[in-house]
């Protein structure tokens, strides 16, 4: 259909939609896997161990995207080897199947990381670098290590710090762009995840640090850089492992695991506040990953219990939201693309979504949402869109649903 008739007919239904009653926010929605959106191994179930979203040429032609990495061997039917990339609505591969060392190769071990650094794609591998560095990039068309003496063992987290990037797990190194440092050597420490908060460097995880060398005390589960020792986190009282940390504007932010129903706390100056308990959470919730999106707070990991169960949930205002029909599984890493956040864990990629009148998630609205939302209506949806059920209440393509994308086309609420 022609641009100018969706013009018209939005003009028409928004009267309608206008003079129904107003329904408020639509909930969060679980939107169904597709097959445009299917990892494979070819065996067993795919795992995503870590996403990154992030525009690999910046100002130049190519959409941010997704970056994807785990153990699976196929994206959409692409032969992509631990890594791939979602840009919304198709699937992009970084190197086949098959042995490093040849153009187009894939990934040689499974990811636990990703980061784009200074224009290039990193990966940090879930499993022991024989030499060198269990760090690498695509540089191309070819996965090779990032120089030598560098991290080994599992690379469970990477951030860029004052221009340099830092790799952590077993212990955490500096790359300056030449070589690697350690900053804190391999032990009884490991380190799952990092942050930069306020112009500062954290890293958390499970053990002590080592001790600073003016004889400053050690840090236990997390520690802040202070450029040239680890040091304790004033008011921390954290005493499970560590898993995830993000900064919001709440403050700087760690989940757990196990953690109990206490899972996410936020350290406002220098006190630790957790966050109210997630009583729908039954006994337990691991908080692997977190990301801050719209004044929400996603946690990705899993929320076990008898009643409910699932790959993540909302905190939102210091209140835990669990969305109707929450996939079942266990999630290890969270992040936004568009309108739409994606969790990686046991079986692939979980979309979640607030419905928006950007239907089919590529960052702008206008006549193609349409489109594409009257095309879903009819039983075909894009791999990137919303479902037809809009206003999230259980019920697909109906009038409610229609209503309720006008609203939003319109600015309203849902």
């Amino acid at each position: 259909m022609h641009a100018v008739h969706w013009r018209l007919l939005s003009l028409c239904l928004l009267t309608f939609a206008i003079a129904s009653p107003a329904r408020g926010q639509c909930g969060g929605q679980w939107l169904n896997q597709r097959d445009g959106l299917i990892l494979t191994n070819g065996f067993d179930a795919p795992q995503v161990k870590a996403l990154h979203v992030a525009d690999l040429d910046g100002a130049g032609p190519q959409p941010a995207m997704l970056f994807v990495g785990g153990e699976f061997r196929t994206a959409g039917g692409l032969p992509a080897q631990h890594v791939a990339a979602w840009d919304g609505a198709s699937w992009h591969s970084f190197g086949g199947t098959g042995p490093i060392g040849a153009p187009g190769t894939g990934m040689p071990m499974a990811v636990s990381s990703l980061l784009v650094y200074n224009g290039q794609l990193l990966a940090g591998g879930g499993q022991t670098a024989a030499t060198g560095s269990s760090v690498y990039r695509f540089q191309d068309g070819v996965w090779a290590q990032l120089g030598t003496s560098g991290p080994v063992g599992t690379v469970y987290a990477m951030t860029e710090f004052e221009g340099d990037l830092i790799a952590a797990g077993d212990g955490i190194y500096r790359w300056n762009g030449q070589s690697w440092t350690v900053i804190a050597p391999r032990g009884e420490l490991t380190i799952f995840a990092l942050s930069v908060h306020d112009g500062q460097l954290y890293a958390a995880g499970n053990g002590s640090f080592p001790s600073p060398s003016d004889g400053g005390q050690a840090a236990t589960k997390i520690g802040r850089w202070d450029g040239e020792s680890w040091r304790p986190v004033a008011g921390n009282t954290l005493t499970h492992t560590v898993s995830a940390l993000v900064s919001t504007p709440l403050g700087l932010t760690a989940g757990t695991q196990p953690g109990g129903i206490h899972s996410v706390n936020v350290l406002t100056d220098i006190n630790w506040n957790r966050v109210t308990p997630c009583f729908q959470c039954d006994y337990a919730v691991n908080a692997n990953a977190l990301t801050w999106v719209n004044n929400q707070l996603y946690v990705a990991g899993q929320l076990r219990g008898n009643q409910v169960g699932g790959v993540g949930a909302r905190i939102i205002a210091g209140q835990w939201v669990i969305d109707p029909n929450t996939p079942r599984a266990n999630s290890f890493a969270v992040a936004q693309l568009h309108n739409q956040v994606y969790f990686g864990g046991i079986g692939g990629l979980y979309r979640h979504a607030v419905p928006t009148a950007d239907f089919n998630n590529d960052g702008l609205t206008n006549d193609v949402d349409t489109a594409a939302f009257f095309a879903c209506l009819g039983g075909a949806c894009c791999p990137g869109c919303l479902s037809s059920d809009l206003n999230a209440d259980g019920d697909y393509g109906t009038d409610q649903d229609i209503e309720a994308f006008f609203r939003m086309l319109a600015g309203q609420p849902c």
